[in-house]
């Protein structure tokens, strides 16, 4: 007996068009569908030739029958629904995705040919929000885990297919987590997202997205099916594309309205019936999602032939006519990555432009030209260098040289190439120092390297603040995003003092806080990258800290609420810094490739190296301050 495979949701578009690339395998003996609505055909209306067509549910016995008498090797599991729309409401969704999937597992527990079990399931099982890493691996645990909708019963068929697995050791189990199905023909929530003649977007926040081509992800599929591997995989287009990027790129009108009124927005879309916006997908379009892809790429021996943001421009250029003839199918609500736009690649990151140079007419007007038409590139953490410097860093640099003046020594210190991890004392109330050294490491050191910040979760939080910082190539402050960008050689900065430091009292100035608990050593330790320690003054005078209004902090949700010799009494212009004198200088690396490779793993050797970084900075803090003439000298 040869191959036998057995798809479920055939009457769906995705599903119909995997059950016929299977028919047309001539690695395959026999495919069967199964679905309890015949279909109707896909693509334009072929048909499903070749493919045994059973109409049945999942939810009843005959599946069972079905599954021993055809002698069944191979179960593709595609009939897992995305919308309420598809089922008829919520609770008939619940029912098929959830109840459907116990009862078909259930069957396939009881047939003993089975060898091969695969769940077409969805990069929305992770949740997302503001506390989210720049990028989940398969391991990652969902801060922010679904509550409703389709994301959340696919968290309980995931449940119920890792049950499976373990009382079946005998079949290979592979689930698929996809990125959002995009391409010429495919209908989701997201492709009618971007249907509406006026697409609105939640103000402050510009998501970032990654899909799957529909060709690439049935594909996938289709290899599962003959690779035979255990075990669950991230599959996304590389690359990403934010969501302001893809509207423009789409030639669509955006409309930024505030959280709750976009939230009010798509339940009232979703009521008529023209976009199905549930909570879930609503945090998506605030906060994205981007996947790594890694652990398929290894297992698989593939990758997809279309990048994120090409396979969203076969999308962009599709047919709208051919969507009459497909009927609504059963598709993933996700996430991204970055690169560029097939077809056309966008502008180069510009060379650094510095404070004293002119700006081309003919190149400003090419930027705007390019940004209007979202012919730009970000990286999977969201970072635009070109945004970067043409417009955040010069609106930093007269502060740099102008305001604070400020001196660099050390730079030497840091290399020109490669990883490295520099370590610097915060204060002065507003993070500005970070900032500050940004614009040292850029404009001041010969290889002019751009400095990868690690913010906290506030910042992410915050709007307009957490994509600014996204933008100029900063991220959550957590392990996974510190050694990602350390191991692919970016510089990157945290100041372990966080709030405590910038927060601390005027009469406090330049003593440095408790460092935490050494993360930032285990980070280089893993990733053998040098640590620079970086002392900063001249911010602790910026903005003076006087008191604290701790009952206002709380009702705000800050960490601390300021009081300064100028603000709040002289409202806006309290917010203006003082023109303090700043130095800033690297100090000698400390390497940590001579450790052993489970250095990161022993608490005492952390505990030293970070003692040894702080008090490093301290006396290096002190010997600027004896050389530096005055406050505002």
């Amino acid at each position: 007996m040869g191959r036998v495979v057995l798809v479920t949701g055939v009457s769906r578009y995705l599903g119909g068009r995997l059950a016929a690339l299977l028919a047309a395998d001539p690695g395959i003996d026999r495919v069967i569908g199964v679905d309890v609505v015949s279909p109707t055909g896909f693509s334009g209306g072929k048909s499903l030739e070749g493919v045994d067509f059973v109409r049945a549910d999942i939810r009843s016995p005959v599946i069972a029958k079905v599954l021993a008498e055809a002698e069944v090797d191979t179960v593709v599991h595609m009939g897992v629904l995305a919308t309420p729309r598809q089922a008829g409401g919520r609770s008939a969704m619940k029912e098929i995705n959830v109840i459907g999937t116990m009862q078909l597992l259930a069957a396939c527990q009881k047939t003993p040919s089975i060898n091969s079990f695969i769940v077409k399931s969805t990069a929305s099982v992770y949740g997302c929000g503001p506390k989210d890493p720049a990028m989940f691996t398969e391991d990652t645990e969902p801060r922010h885990t679904p509550t409703s909708g389709w994301a959340k019963d696919s968290v309980e068929v995931e449940g119920y297919v890792r049950s499976y697995a373990r009382r079946r050791p005998d079949v290979c189990v592979t689930t698929l987590r996809f990125a959002n199905f995009i391409g010429p023909v495919v209908r989701t929530p997201m492709t009618s997202y971007y249907a509406l003649p006026v697409i609105p977007t939640v103000l402050g926040f510009d998501a970032r997205l990654q899909f799957v081509h529909e060709d690439d992800g049935l594909e996938a599929l289709q290899h599962a099916v003959h690779v035979r591997k255990p075990g669950t995989f991230n599959v996304a287009g590389d690359g990403v594309i934010t969501l302001s990027q893809s509207i423009r790129r789409m030639g669509k009108t955006q409309v930024s309205v505030p959280q709750f009124m976009f939230s009010t927005i798509g339940r009232n879309l979703s009521r008529t019936g023209v976009v199905d916006f549930s909570p879930e997908q609503i945090r998506f379009m605030t906060y994205g999602r981007v996947l790594d892809t890694s652990a398929y790429s290894e297992t698989f021996g593939s990758r997809l032939r279309h990048d994120t943001p090409g396979a969203f421009a076969d999308f962009a250029g599709r047919d709208e006519s051919a969507l009459s003839e497909v009927p609504m199918p059963d598709d993933s609500l996700s996430p991204s990555r970055a690169a560029r736009l097939v077809g056309n690649t966008g502008p180069q990151p510009s060379e650094v432009i510095r404070d004293d140079q002119v700006v081309d007419d003919r190149d400003l007007g090419q930027f705007i030209a390019d940004r209007r038409a979202g012919n730009y590139q970000v990286d999977d953490f969201g970072f635009d260098p070109e945004l970067t410097d043409k417009v955040l860093m010069q609106a930093l640099r007269p502060l740099y040289r102008k305001w604070f003046r400020v001196e660099t020594s050390g730079l030497e210190n840091v290399p020109d190439v490669g990883g490295a991890l520099v370590v610097g004392n915060h204060s002065g109330t507003i993070a500005l120092d970070g900032l500050m050294t940004q614009v040292a490491l850029l404009d001041d050191h010969p290889a002019r390297r751009h400095l990868r910040m690690l913010a906290a979760n506030l910042v992410f939080e915050t709007p307009f603040v957490g994509e600014l910082a996204r933008k100029a190539g900063h991220t959550l402050a957590c392990s996974p995003d510190a050694e990602r960008l350390l191991t692919s050689g970016e510089i990157v900065g945290v100041w372990p003092e966080g709030f405590k430091g910038t927060g601390k009292p005027f009469s406090e100035r330049y003593k440095l806080q408790r460092f935490g608990r050494g993360g930032f050593v285990t980070a280089a330790l893993r990733t053998r990258t040098p640590i620079i320690p970086t002392a900063v003054i001249g911010a602790e005078e910026t903005y003076p800290m006087i008191g604290n209004a701790k009952g206002l902090a709380r009702l705000l949700g800050f960490p601390y609420f300021p009081i300064t010799p100028t603000f709040p009494w002289l409202g806006p212009l309290g917010l203006v810094p003082l023109p303090s004198k700043w130095m800033i200088h690297f100090c000698d690396p400390i390497p940590t490739d001579d450790y052993p490779e489970n250095a990161a793993d022993d608490p005492m050797l952390v505990f030293n190296l970070t003692d040894q970084v702080r008090e490093t900075i301290q006396t290096t803090i002190y010997d600027l301050l004896v050389r530096r003439s005055s406050v505002f000298g």
